[in-house]
């Protein structure tokens, strides 16, 4: 079959129709395996329902959000995932999640006085005030003097442009027309109207893309995220 090609952040082959069918003949075995798996799953999901009595309980939800974290302390170390039913995971969600860890921490660890938080997530989290207010409140409250530390990974120039430069390869985003979209930037310190683009699939489909054509370079999503420019925007 022929190269890959990109056409709107997906990915497609030009070749003979039997080489399709090849391809597809050659996922067969797995395709049958998930559906029997999935078959098997919502049978069991069904029983499980029809034989529920006050000693058991079901959870059907189609969406919910979870926060995860790790403690480490010199005694011992704790996994938690805080499993919530409001799947928007904004700065209220996170902050009712932060205030059950906390809770739970003190009964697992009494004599907690410190507690240093690390975080690989996104740089705009560390910016916004509610978070930061609402952990000044929780270390009062619970009597622990909190530090709070971001994950960065270290980047070449070399590379953040190649990032930069992606955002802007046809395929991935494109030009907005309109005489009126555009968008003002302030680049060291002076003002710059750039025209708008808009990205032509999601940024975790666009981040996977990177990754698969450039193997050498190691960067997470929320990084690849904080490196896109500014007039290049969600559709």
């Amino acid at each position: 079959m022929g190269p890959m090609v990109n056409i709107s952040g997906r990915s497609s082959r030009k070749g003979l129709a039997l080489n399709c069918v090849e391809a597809l003949a050659s996922r067969v075995k797995y395709f049958l395996f998930h559906v029997f798996v999935k078959r098997e799953q919502s049978k069991f999901f069904e029983l499980i329902k029809q034989n529920v009595n006050d000693q058991k309980c079901s959870l059907a939800k189609e969406k919910i959000s979870l926060s995860t974290a790790y403690i480490w302390s010199k005694s011992n170390n704790y996994p938690f995932v805080i499993v919530s039913n409001d799947s928007s995971h904004d700065k209220y969600t996170v902050s009712k999640c932060l205030e059950q860890i906390f809770t739970r921490l003190k009964l697992l660890l009494p004599s907690l006085n410190e507690l240093v938080i690390f975080s690989d997530g996104s740089a705009s989290q560390f910016k916004q005030r509610y978070l930061f207010k609402n952990l000044t409140i929780l270390a009062k409250r619970f009597s622990i003097d909190n530090k709070c530390a971001h994950v960065q990974q270290s980047l070449s120039t070399d590379i953040k442009q190649k990032i930069y430069d992606y955002y802007y390869r046809d395929g991935i985003s494109y030009q907005a027309s309109g005489k009126r979209d555009t968008i003002t930037v302030k680049e060291n310190s002076i003002k710059k109207q750039l025209q708008k683009r808009y990205l032509l699939c999601s940024l975790r489909e666009i981040h996977q893309l990177f990754l698969e054509e450039n193997p050498d370079i190691k960067i997470d999503r929320y990084l690849f995220q904080d490196l896109r420019p500014s007039n290049v925007l969600y559709k």
